[in-house]
């Protein structure tokens, strides 16, 4: 209901073609689907994006991640928005009450041993590269950390006062006294904030005895 009035034709543009980009995101997100992306503020896209640009990749799976970034994979939770009277939810192979693509790929207990495999490559990918940047650290690979990892004449009975001392690599350099815990998590975008924040606090207290040694 506002009245404006422009007397430079550059300004005028500039605003009415801001208020048309804003209408399109708008309606981007309120789609009840691939608005969901959009809707998402803890995603860093320079790094999510990097599918469209590794050559490596081939295009089957760069459309998988095209489509799963967008909510578009064919689970229960999409089929149920276009057949509500013939689809169900919730997903069929573990009851959870609804089936999407990032219960599938990070939550559904039926497939459980295929996520642990993923990460477990992944760590093995992620502590391989480390240790060749770090060739004079000794690494622990999931293993629990223990004293005596530190000074032989430490305890070799572990930390009984920390309830998580196994992360996924633990590059340990004696002479220079630094110890570096590698955690490996393949979160779903919208969840990368929290699941940092839960790794950070987890392996915080082992973080703290390991500074006491030294």
């Amino acid at each position: 209901d506002a009245e404006l009035t422009f007397t430079d034709g550059q300004t005028f543009f500039t605003c009415f073609k801001q208020q048309q980009l804003e209408g399109v995101v708008d309606k981007w997100k309120a789609l009840s689907s691939q608005g969901r992306i959009a809707r998402t503020e803890h995603i860093d896209h320079t790094l999510s994006g990097t599918h469209l640009t590794n050559l490596h990749l081939s295009d089957s799976l760069v459309q998988f991640v095209v489509k799963a970034r967008l909510q578009l994979v064919m689970c229960n939770s999409l089929l149920h928005v276009y057949y509500p009277e013939s689809c169900e939810r919730h997903c069929t192979r573990c009851g959870f009450f609804t089936e999407t693509i990032s219960h599938v790929l990070n939550g559904c207990g039926q497939s459980k041993t295929s996520i642990q495999k993923r990460h477990n490559r992944i760590a093995d990918i992620v502590v391989k590269a480390i240790h060749e940047a770090n060739p004079s650290s000794h690494v622990l690979a999931d293993q629990i950390v223990k004293p005596c990892h530190f000074d032989s004449r430490e305890s070799a009975e572990g930390f009984p006062d920390v309830r998580c001392t196994r992360p996924d690599a633990c590059l340990i350099n004696k002479e220079e006294k630094t110890c570096l815990i590698v955690e490996v998590a393949v979160p779903f975008d919208p969840f990368v904030h929290v699941c940092y924040q839960t790794k950070f606090d987890k392996y915080f207290p082992l973080c703290q005895r390991i500074t006491d040694l030294g």
